[in-house]
This record gives structure tokens, sequence and C-alpha cells, in this order.
């Protein structure tokens, strides 16, 4: 028997909800490390951007100078993208990664982030189902790997997420997870901080 003060015990989320909501932001957290952190890795984002919305938009999209509208269907793209793989990984396959600690999530995310890039990179847009041979002419490989982990390194979250908002029980996983989530976050103020400092002039 319960003690009479003592709170119900709460239930985790459907594995597709909660597979959801970690692609939004995974997909998001993705977007903006990749936009801040393009010029030092000696990258155009808005040519890269431009580039990737040519997969679903077609060669109208490319221009000699990257449009308001082709930035737009490029971040779209990429974030729908990244959002499909965290629901292939925590939603198909959620009988297997649900459960999951934080440290063993992230150990299985980054081969993962590897294969899902070259799935992109040889397959999915060259040839099945987008026949797009212009993008990894136009994009190195290593571009994509690298935002897809970017993108994969968020899915520690999932041990938090899983659970309803606010009633999350208080295990290591669920601490390690709110931990992981505030580190991308400074990881994010630390990147706009660079950027700045970089359109500023200053070394």
């Amino acid at each position: 028997m319960s003690e009479p003060n003592s709170t119900p015990k709460s239930k985790p989320k459907s594995n597709w909800i909660a597979a959801a909501e970690l692609g939004v932001i995974s997909s998001s957290f993705s977007t903006i490390v990749s936009q801040l952190s393009a010029a030092r890795l000696g990258r155009d984002a808005a040519v890269d951007w431009m580039t990737v919305a040519a997969i679903p938009g077609r060669d109208g999209m490319l221009g000699a100078d990257p449009s308001g509208s082709a930035i737009f269907v490029g971040i779209a793209f990429h974030q729908w993208a990244d959002f499909s793989w965290a629901i292939v990984f925590f939603g198909l396959l959620g009988r297997w990664t649900a459960g999951l600690s934080p440290l063993r999530t992230l150990m299985l995310a980054i081969p993962w982030a590897a294969f899902s890039s070259a799935s992109e990179w040889l397959v999915l847009v060259p040839l099945f189902p987008f026949w797009q041979p212009l993008f990894p002419l136009q994009q190195p490989y290593w571009i994509g790997l690298l935002v897809h982990m970017s993108s994969a390194v968020m899915y520690p979250l999932f041990a938090w997420l899983r659970w309803p908002f606010g009633r999350a029980p208080n295990t290591t996983n669920v601490k390690i997870a709110k931990a992981w989530g505030a580190g991308g976050a400074v990881v994010v103020c630390a990147l706009a901080v660079i950027a700045l400092a970089s359109e500023l002039g200053i070394d």
C-alpha cells in the first residue's frame, strides 16, 4: 500500500510522441549549430542550404545568390530529414532504444549518424527516391556527417522526454539527460558568441 502523501508513479509517454518531440529539438539544434559554425569550417551556410533545397525543389532552387525561399526550403527539408531519422530511431526501433541510458543512447547515436548520413549521400538523395545527383557533387560527405552528428548528439535527451512534462522520475538517467540539455544550450550560446565576434572582426 502506498503512503498517503506519495505521488502516483507516472507512466512514460508513447515512444512515437517522445520521438517526435526529440526530433524537433535535435533537428533545430543541428540547424542552429550548422548555421553558426559554417563560417568556421570554411562554408557558406546560405549556399549549403540552397544546395539542400535543390533536393526537393530541383535545379530551380539554384542561383548565383541564394534566395530567401531557397534558404527556407533547405532548412525545412534538413529539419524534416533529421526529424524523420529520430522517429525511426526511437519510434520504429523504440522497442530496443527507448529504455537505453543516455550514455548508451549516445554510443548508438554516433554510428547511427554515420549510417544515416551515408544513406542519404550515397543512396537516398542521388538515387531513390530523390534522384538528385547534384547534391553529393556540391557538398562533401563530411559536411553531412557533421550535421547528422550534431543532431544525434541530442538523442540522450530522450531519457527525459519520454516522461510527461514535470513528471519525470528523479533517476540518474533523467538527471543526466537534463544536464545534457543544459550543456546543449551552453554550446549554442558559445557558438553564437563566437559567430558574433567573427562578424565584428574580433579574434
